[in-house]
C-alpha cells in the first residue's frame, strides 16, 4: 500500500475534516485516481487512518486558483508557500514546478470495536481491490480483528476455513453478498445490508465476500489468526 507522510499540524486537521486535499510534487510513487493509502504521522511514525484517493489533477504551482485551495490548508504568501515546499523538496521548487492535487476520503483508525478497545497492527493488501486493517483488543488475547474493505465490482478470495474456534463476519457498511458453501454441501448467500448480523462461519465452510457498491466487514477470529487458518481456493 502507498504511504502519504503529514506533519502533526496537518494530521489534526484530517482528523476533524477540515483538510481533505493534498498537493505533492515530484510524485515518486506514481499516484492515481483509486489508490489506497496508508496516512503516516511523519513526526511520529505513527500511522493514523488511511484513505482513497476520489480525484487527481495536475498543473504548476505557479497557475493555482481558488478551487485548488479548497479542502487545503491556506499560507500568508505566496512566498510562504514556496518556503514550506522547498523545506520539503529542496531548493528546485518554482513556480513552474507541476504539482499533484489530490482529493481523499479518509478513513481513521478504530480505537474502539463493539465498545472494546482496539489497537492498530498494519494494513495489508489482500489482492486486487481487498485491503484489510489489522487490530488486537487491548484487554484480551483470545481474539483479534481485521477491518476488511472491498472496492466495488471485487470480491475476496475464496477461502476454506480450516482451524480455529470461532470465524465471524459483521457487515459494516455498503452493499454486498457474503456467500457461504457449509461442509456438507448447503450454499447460504447473505444480501448485506442486512438483519442478519454478524454471521458465523465454521470449520469446513468456504466464504467469499463480493461488493456490489464499497463494502466494510470485519472479521473476528477465536482465537486470533495464524497463517494456516484459511486455505485460499481462488
Amino acid at each position: 500500500m502507498k504511504t502519504l507522510k503529514f506533519k502533526k499540524d496537518l494530521c489534526d486537521k484530517i482528523l476533524d475534516g477540515s483538510k481533505t486535499l493534498t498537493w505533492r510534487l515530484f510524485d515518486d510513487k506514481e499516484l492515481k485516481i483509486g489508490d489506497e493509502l496508508e496516512f503516516i504521522n511523519k513526526d511520529s511514525g505513527e500511522t493514523f487512518g488511511t484513505a482513497t484517493i476520489s480525484s487527481l489533477y495536475s498543473k504548476a504551482l505557479g497557475t493555482l486558483e481558488e478551487k485548488d485551495w479548497k479542502g487545503h490548508e491556506r499560507f500568508i504568501s505566496d512566498e510562504e508557500m514556496y518556503r514550506t515546499y522547498r523545506s520539503y523538496y529542496g531548493d528546485r521548487v518554482d513556480k513552474n514546478s507541476e504539482v499533484k492535487i489530490l482529493s481523499f476520503v479518509f478513513r481513521p483508525l478504530l480505537k474502539r470495536f463493539n465498545k472494546e478497545s482496539v489497537i492498530f497492527i498494519e494494513t495489508s493488501t489482500v489482492k486486487d481491490g481487498v485491503f484489510c486493517d489489522i487490530y488486537r483488543f487491548d484487554n484480551d488475547n483470545s481474539k483479534d480483528l481485521g477491518v476488511v474493505r472491498v472496492k466495488k465490482g471485487h470480491k475476496t478470495p475464496l477461502q476454506k476455513v480450516l482451524t480455529g474456534d470461532k470465524t465471524l463476519e459483521v457487515f459494516l457498511e455498503g452493499q454486498g453478498f457474503l456467500r457461504i458453501v457449509e461442509s456438507h454441501g448447503n450454499e447460504i448467500t447473505y444480501s448485506f445490508p442486512s438483519e442478519t448480523n454478524p454471521v458465523e462461519v465454521n470449520v469446513g465452510d468456504t466464504m467469499q465476500w463480493e461488493a456490489t457498491e464499497e463494502l466494510v466487514f470485519a472479521e473476528i477470529c477465536y482465537p486470533p489468526y495464524e497463517e494456516g487458518r484459511f486455505n485460499n481456493i481462488c
